[in-house]
């Protein structure tokens, strides 16, 4: 708190705000709103309200403009302005000023990454950890003068009203690219990405090889840090290979399984569990590798480009049969003659090249929106901390 501005005062909770204690039993009062701590969200967010009615024990009154604070597990930052009166649960803390403008200050104060810090660092309890009244009271929070609060909260105000509207609006990106490259999928299918004419054929024509490995004795005992890349339905996603949680067996293991060892180029299905439907290819140059029960191994022959394959099994196409065809009430599964059944229109080789060409160069413009998308998120992320250390130096708003 140093080098703050001459005219602003460093003055403790308690001197700021008064803790509000009135406690009724909600049956026997008028009172309609309840809030829990299920109401709030960290950052200052509320996010429903309970009825007064449905509770029996002693609850605090709040009224419109007092801040509530979770004073359980402060670490989640629970905390909100009231805008409307009420009773709440007797683990929220209830601060009140007359000023609604220093009651926002207040609030504006518990999302400094600074105070949080300071909250938690005297919480008391383990699995609960709780923070009193008395010790949230005797921290200590610069305050401007009146004329400067108003122009600072109003500033506040603004800026993260904005900076809601842009979280809402971001938030659509990664829907809207996962719509793009699923239209995509759907036009290189259905020949819409080229002009050449489509073949029905099935799996079982397309192949000359489906199978799907074992899980080893002793399933993670046997998994080390080295060797041989044991592909499981976790490492298998449509933009390609996961490998940093990626395991490894023996030499021995890997010749033992004889009948799961991947190629270069093999088309890779998950076929059990959740994760249903994922499909890749294996790069050229990977090398040697083997997969497990949950992932059928598909290896193409002339008539169709790997690449292909896994961007048709990847499409909404594929995706409905597989969803159709679904067998097991505990768990989801695709067995080998529903896999060889499965329906392919496929052009010429020649296409076949063409399409995976123009889906990856689409897909690539996507990539480089989302690349620009998770910058972007980053640094909105850090905008608020930023904004609030501004405005607590006393640098948010020009002084008179």
């Amino acid at each position: 708190m140093e080098d703050l501005p001459k005219t602003w005062q460093i003055k403790k909770v308690s001197d700021l705000m008064t803790e509000v204690k009135d406690r009724i039993v909600p049956t026997e009062s008028n009172a309609t709103n309840y809030v829990g701590l299920e109401h709030i969200q960290s950052y200052g967010k509320l996010i429903g309200r309970g009825d007064s009615n449905d509770v029996k024990s002693t609850k605090t009154v709040f009224k419109t403009n007092d801040v509530l604070y979770a004073k359980l597990r402060p670490y989640l930052n629970k905390h909100v302005v009231a805008n409307f009166d009420g009773v709440c649960s007797t683990d929220i803390l209830v601060y009140r000023n007359p000023n609604t403008n220093t009651s926002k200050l207040f609030n504006y104060w518990l999302d400094l990454e600074s105070s949080i810090k300071l909250i938690n660092a005297e919480a008391k309890g383990i699995n609960l950890p709780r923070v009193s009244a008395s010790i949230l009271n005797s921290f200590e929070i610069p305050v401007p003068p009146d004329n400067e609060l108003s122009s600072i909260i109003a500033k506040l105000d603004t800026l993260f009203a904005h900076l809601d509207q842009l979280k809402a609006r971001l938030q659509n990106i990664p829907t809207l690219l996962k719509q793009f490259r699923q239209a995509v999928l759907t036009q290189a299918v259905t020949g819409k990405l080229n002009d050449g004419q489509l073949k029905l054929f099935t799996i079982e024509h397309l192949t000359n090889f489906i199978g799907s490995g074992v899980t080893p004795r002793g399933g993670n005992e046997n998994y080390f840090k080295e060797g041989i890349p044991f592909i499981r339905s976790m490492n298998v996603y449509p933009e390609g290979l996961y490998l940093e949680n990626l395991a490894f067996i023996t030499k021995e293991m890997h010749d033992d399984m004889s009948r799961s060892k991947i190629k270069d180029k093999d088309v890779l299905l998950n076929i059990t569990g959740a994760s249903i439907g994922r499909a890749t290819y294996i790069p050229q140059g990977f090398g040697e590798g083997n997969v497990n029960q949950h992932v059928c191994i598909l290896r193409c022959n002339e008539k169709i480009i790997p690449e292909f394959l896994a961007i048709y099994l990847n499409s909404n196409e594929a995706q409905s049969y597989i969803m159709g065809t679904q067998v097991g009430m505990t768990r989801q599964g695709l067995n080998y003659s529903q896999i060889r059944a499965m329906p392919i229109p496929v052009p010429e080789v020649k296409e076949q090249n063409e399409i995976v060409r123009r889906v990856e160069s689409l897909f690539a413009v996507a990539d480089r929106i989302e690349a620009s998308y998770h910058t972007l998120q980053e640094k909105i992320d850090h905008l608020p901390q930023a904004i609030l250390s501004k405005a607590f130096r006393g640098e948010l708003v020009t002084r008179s």
